[in-house]
């Protein structure tokens, strides 16, 4: 799905301006959440707005708005 998300931004002129990504850096490593994150979420999908649900807590830094839910 980022991939996707991603290539339609990128290449396509994607119309949508809103990208919903449910825990995409969940199933890889450190160093390919970091690639993914700055090279996909960040600078990929520049331009739009997303919104990330994650538990990698490292990223909170780089966001404009965190909202913590708990329970």
């Amino acid at each position: 799905g980022l991939a996707r998300a991603t290539y339609a931004a990128l290449h396509s002129g994607s119309a949508s301006d809103l990208v919903l990504l449910d825990d995409p850096l969940s199933a890889v490593d450190a160093n390919v959440s970091r690639c993914l994150f700055y090279d996909c979420i960040l600078n990929g999908l520049a331009g739009k707005t997303r919104i990330l649900t994650t538990h990698h807590t490292g990223f909170l830094s780089e966001c404009d708005l965190i909202v913590v839910m708990d329970h």
